[in-house]
């Protein structure tokens, strides 16, 4: 009996011990929070066994094109086997299908756990083998230049792109000239301008050649001119078919095309006015560094920039294929509704204007609101100083000739916006602005 009661208080001591390690490790794989207490769970631990995300393209991993072909970006995709699907962020150069080229694209993905996958697409950009497209080239300045006996000749050159080769300062393309000029001797001179591009894979080479004629004459003995009144197109604004003085304000006889026996040099530097960048104000070497057809000499902008090429050398400057001059400080008069605002006291003109020139939009289309609105014109609004623009100066010139003309020792318009015709209708607007002092 005793033997048999100590048999079950062995089993009972055992069952206790049993269940209280049996509790113990139920309380262990329990989680915090299943007592009702809101505590987060830590998983920093789960990211010790995470798995990278996968990207995969859309497309091949190298893409060949043609230079002028369009670039269709196809993306990725990306999946996680924790996370999911994942967005895809790109990145890497911008493929330029006008530029021959390698172009190396990035497509990445990120996880939760910040682990990141990146794969590549190679974009190749090539020259059409079969196809060179040829080059362009077009001349800095007039394409008829006329000069005194005497005169000191700068050639301001020509400009030239390629679609395959870029710009002429690249150094790709092939520029050379032909032709000179004696300015000893009168006479009319052919300047040839060329440029050939580095070819196609074939061996093609493609060329382009302009000219500029220069005319060196006497100005004791310059009978020829070259204008006439009936040469001048004033345009048909009335839809009549013809130039018959009803357009625009405007009659051939009224613009003003010189002496033709008497070539006008007015700042005596031997180039004549028709083809001077300063009329006013001497400078025989023509410099224009920023090559906005306004010489440096009588320049009021900025001229500085990058290089051109010139058949007698280079000079400082860049072509110049938009409008330059722009305005500066306050916008003046308001002139959406075509009309303008005569309250403000700033400059109401901010640059010199001319025909064959690069003018500032802006205003020219200030000073065509003006003439329209003060002097009665009919000129088109439309920021060209053209034709019908440079009557419309040269008649107000005319008009106030002791404001305008008289300090220079003149008796005649020009039809040049330059300094005192700029002050003078600045004056306008800003009664008692000193006037500039000429010579």
């Amino acid at each position: 009996m005793n033997k048999l009661l100590r048999y079950f208080g062995f089993v009972g001591i055992f069952a206790v011990l049993m269940l209280a390690f049996a509790i113990n490790a139920y309380a262990d794989h329990t989680p915090a929070h299943a007592g009702g207490d809101d505590i987060e769970e830590d998983d920093t631990d789960s990211c010790d066994e995470n798995i990278a995300p996968m990207v995969e393209l859309n497309g091949d991993e190298e893409i060949v094109l043609t230079v002028g072909d369009s670039y269709d970006e196809q993306g990725a995709q990306a999946t996680d086997e924790e996370d999911g699907q994942l967005s895809v962020e790109i990145k890497g150069e911008t493929v330029d299908t006008e530029t021959p080229g390698h172009y190396l694209l990035k497509y990445g993905a990120t996880d939760s756990c910040g682990e990141t996958t990146v794969v590549y697409r190679k974009v190749i950009v090539m020259r059409d083998e079969l196809f060179n497209n040829p080059p362009e080239i077009i001349l800095n300045g007039p394409a008829f230049i006329k000069l005194f006996l005497g005169a000191i000749f700068n050639d301001p050159g020509a400009d030239a792109r390629d679609v395959e080769d870029g710009h002429l300062s690249d150094g790709i393309l092939e520029y050379a000239t032909r032709g000179s000029v004696d300015t000893n001797t009168v006479g009319i001179y052919t300047i040839e301008y060329g440029v050939r591009d580095s070819g196609s894979p074939t061996g093609e080479r493609k060329k382009a050649i302009i000219e500029r004629t220069v005319k060196v004459v006497d100005p004791s003995n310059d009978d020829e001119g070259d204008c006439t009144p009936a040469e001048v197109d004033c345009g048909d604004d009335n839809g009549d078919g013809g130039d018959n003085g009803d357009d625009n304000g405007c009659t051939p006889a009224e613009v003003n095309c010189g002496d033709d026996n008497t070539p006008i040099d007015t700042d005596e530097d031997g180039i004549e006015d028709e083809s001077d960048n300063c009329p006013l104000v001497p400078n025989a070497d023509q410099a224009d560094a920023d090559q906005d057809g306004i010489g440096d000499a009588c320049d009021d902008t900025d001229n500085s920039g990058g290089s051109s090429s010139g058949g007698g050398g280079s000079s400082s400057g860049s072509h110049a294929n938009s409008n330059s001059n722009s305005t500066q400080g306050e916008v003046l008069g308001a002139f959406t509704d075509g009309t303008i605002d005569t309250t403000s006291c700033s400059p109401y003109l901010n640059s010199y204007m001319r025909i064959n020139r690069t003018n500032s939009i802006e205003d020219v289309v200030r000073l065509q609101l003006f003439l329209n609105q003060s002097e009665g014109e009919n000129l088109l609004v439309d920021g060209v100083f053209g034709k019908l623009t440079e009557a419309a100066v040269h008649r107000y010139q005319q008009k106030h000739p002791e404001d305008i003309l008289s300090p220079w020792g003149i008796d005649y318009s020009t039809g040049y916006v330059y300094i005192l015709t700029k002050w003078f209708i600045n004056e306008q607007f800003c009664p008692g602005t000193p006037k500039p002092q000429v010579q």
